[in-house]
């Protein structure tokens, strides 16, 4: 009879603990449940985040190759503004020492400095022309910051958002 009683005590205790085995199990179900929408706009948060990184970055790589392409063509630029800067210089002089020459034969003189006058606007035109070049440089440079700092921002979003998602 005590073995009866114990035997059906057991079995009350594991319907007991079955009950509250299926009631965890349908809280867990239940939690899990409400927390999967969460997780799941996260999830695309993430996602979305990840692809615009992907795209700043290309973004990123077009800047920066056009940034070395401008790079190259300021370099010769300002090559080419030295040697323009120089020729100017020597027609100055050369002006000067024609100057100097009127006495003895203003005709020449003066059909020179004609061709003089046609040269230095001419240069004063590429010089402008350069200038013009340098300051869109200089727009592009500021462009391209703007881009690293923006490309900066998207990246410390996605890694706060990261570490969010992780903790």
């Amino acid at each position: 009879m005590l073995l009866l009683i114990f035997f059906f005590v057991a079995i009350s205790f594991s319907r007991i603990q079955a009950q509250l085995v299926e009631q965890e199990l349908l809280r867990f179900r239940a939690e899990r449940q409400t927390q999967q929408p969460l997780a799941q706009r996260q999830k695309q948060q993430q996602s979305e985040l990840e692809e615009e990184l992907r795209q700043r970055h290309s973004e990123l790589g077009a800047l920066m190759e056009e940034f070395k392409e401008r790079q190259a063509v300021h370099g010769r630029l300002e090559l080419e503004l030295g040697d323009l800067v120089l020729e100017l210089m020597n027609l100055k002089q050369e002006r000067e020492e024609l100057h100097d020459q009127v006495v003895h034969s203003p005709e020449k003189l003066m059909e020179r400095r004609d061709e003089l006058r046609v040269q230095q606007k001419h240069l004063d035109a590429q010089l402008q022309e350069l200038e013009n070049l340098a300051a869109s440089q200089q727009k592009l440079l500021l462009a391209f910051a703007k881009a690293v700092k923006k490309a900066k921002k998207a990246m410390e979003i996605l890694s706060a958002h990261r570490d969010q998602v992780l903790a």
